[in-house]
């Protein structure tokens, strides 16, 4: 296996990730005593309920981030 190089560009996060970043904190401030695999199911849950009209700002900003990481990459 190559090792892993540590100046590598990082890839960027998926339009999922953005929205549970975004959403996480105030699920753990309503439900305090809910426990984290618990937490992460109920935003999956919500992120299959979104429409594509409301996933839309997420999916733009992955892919902003997705080409200015291949510029990046290439540079590299």
């Amino acid at each position: 296996k190559k090792p892993k190089d540590p100046n590598a560009p990082k890839r960027p996060p998926s339009a999922y990730l953005l929205y549970q970043n975004e959403v996480r904190k105030d699920i753990r401030e309503q439900n305090p005593d809910m426990k984290y695999p618990e937490v992460l199911q109920e935003i999956s849950k919500m992120w299959t309920a979104l429409s594509d009209e409301e996933k839309k700002p997420y999916l733009d900003a992955t892919g902003l981030a997705k080409a200015e990481y291949d510029k990046v990459k290439e540079e590299y």
